[in-house]
């Protein structure tokens, strides 16, 4: 019986060293990789900001400018007409412009020669304030001519080529962020006079005599 605890002992003591090295391994090995890549793919990102953190956005297109501010709950439109944003489109452009990515760099910033890539002026151009006040600027050119991705220039002054899926989820028009009349909800009725009482008839006297 001792030999086989001794035995047994052994072999827990084997497995829990076994099961230590492998930890030390990941948190020497693994881990940093893991770190690695994903360091690797917030800078591969054009815009890396959190969604979340985005206090403001602004959107100018065509000569036109609009203004979204986060409020609790969703989002509201703060440029003329005021009014309430559709949360869920202003939502999804701020995923699209936070997950851009690069197929290729055109022009390294500060190279010039950008009105030949649509970026001077600028088509339209996205500005996202956040958290803390750091702001992520994107402005769209033009679509080239072999594959219709789309010349853009970041917060960095580069210019580089997006894909055609990106340039389409980036081109909603201003209106689109608007809330639709039918998703506005109406402020509930104020309430009104309390219904008057019934009249309640007097009780009648006793008969008068002949």
């Amino acid at each position: 019986m001792k030999a086989r605890a001794r035995t047994a002992l052994g072999s827990l003591a084997l497995l829990a060293a076994l099961a230590a090295a492998v930890a030390a391994a990941y948190h020497l090995v693994e881990r940093p990789r893991q770190a690695e890549r994903e360091r690797g793919e917030a800078e591969a990102r054009l815009l890396p900001f959190d969604p979340a953190a985005a206090r403001e956005l602004e959107v100018e297109s065509g000569g036109s400018r609009m203004r979204l501010l986060r409020i609790e709950g969703g989002w509201r439109v703060a440029s003329p007409p005021e009014g309430p944003a559709d949360a869920g489109r202003v939502t999804a452009l701020l995923e699209r412009l936070s997950s851009l990515r690069s197929l290729s760099r055109v022009a390294a910033p500060g190279a010039g020669g950008l009105a030949a890539f649509g970026l001077e002026p600028p088509r339209s151009r996205l500005s996202v304030r956040l958290e803390g006040g750091r702001t992520e600027t994107l402005a769209l050119g033009e679509p080239t001519r072999f594959d219709g991705s789309l010349y853009v220039q970041p917060t960095s002054g580069a210019v580089e080529r997006v894909s055609a899926e990106a340039r389409l989820g980036l081109a909603a028009g201003l209106e689109a962020l608007r809330a639709k009349p039918e998703s506005v909800k109406p402020p509930p009725a104020a309430p009104g006079p309390a219904p008057a009482a019934p009249a309640v008839p007097a009780p009648a006297g006793p008969p008068r005599g002949g």
